[in-house]
């Protein structure tokens, strides 16, 4: 990865990292206690929870004792970015901004679990009874650089796939 490369991945990543903590420190502070801000009523909604697990609240409800070994899994996300970051997989364009993204939501994550012991969550998308898991600023970095960086494995894939010679 050039210089040029990483210093954009790493301003990503950054801009991720503070946009995702101020807004968890706003989240923080004015919907503690249960407070609720409807954004759109019906579907979206500001609420506070935290999760004690991974993506989704994914093993959230292990016992206390194994949090430690759920709060590591995403270190080891985050030393598999930087390898990727390292070995250059990232070799320009979107690539490089959407790897950003990930690293910079792994971190605030981290952060949040380092600090608190879980992560902050506050943005609770529902429809009737029906809610998604609520996520945050990094979880949504997370999965648009992950989408956009599948998609263009993907599309780079298949641009490089040969055309069958017709020789049998």
């Amino acid at each position: 990865m050039s210089s040029r490369a990483k210093i954009l991945t790493a301003v990503a990543a950054a801009g991720v990292v503070i946009v995702d903590q101020l807004t968890k420190a706003w989240a923080l502070e004015v919907l503690l206690g249960g407070n609720t801000i409807s954004i759109i009523d019906g579907f979206l909604a500001l609420r506070l929870g935290f999760n004690y697990g991974l993506a989704f609240g994914i093993l959230g409800h292990v016992p206390e004792a194994w949090r430690g070994v759920v709060a590591f899994l995403p270190v080891i996300a985050f030393l598999i970015l930087l390898r990727l970051m390292r070995d250059g997989l990232a070799h320009g364009g979107p690539s490089v901004i959407t790897l950003g993204l990930v690293l910079g939501g792994a971190v605030g994550n981290l952060v949040d679990r380092v600090r608190i012991g879980a992560v902050v969550d506050f943005v609770d998308l529902y429809w009737r009874g029906l809610h998604w898991p609520a996520f945050n600023v990094a979880d949504s970095a997370i999965t648009i650089g992950v989408g956009v960086l599948a998609a263009s494995m993907i599309r780079s894939d298949s641009g490089n796939a040969k055309a069958p010679s017709g020789d049998a």
